[in-house]
């Protein structure tokens, strides 16, 4: 199980598999991905935080759809 960073990549035509991927809200870029299970992810910094926010909002906000939350864009 091998851990593949993503930030400040350029991925192109790839297969994830069996690995850890690990982003932490950088900048990357990905074309013709495939990740394929069974294939980890680890959110660190700025990424992990996001997680958790739109975690904390989905809690709070779990009987309305996203696009009805004040200043939420979906899409």
């Amino acid at each position: 199980n091998e851990s593949f960073e993503l930030d400040g990549k350029i991925l192109k035509n790839c297969v994830f598999k069996n690995c850890t991927l690990i982003y932490s809200g950088g900048k990357s870029q990905m074309e013709d991905v495939r990740i394929l299970q069974p294939t980890l992810w680890e959110f660190r910094g700025a990424a992990e935080n996001t997680i958790r926010m739109v975690h904390l909002a989905r809690v709070n906000f779990k009987d309305i759809g996203a696009q009805e939350i004040p200043g939420v864009t979906v899409g």
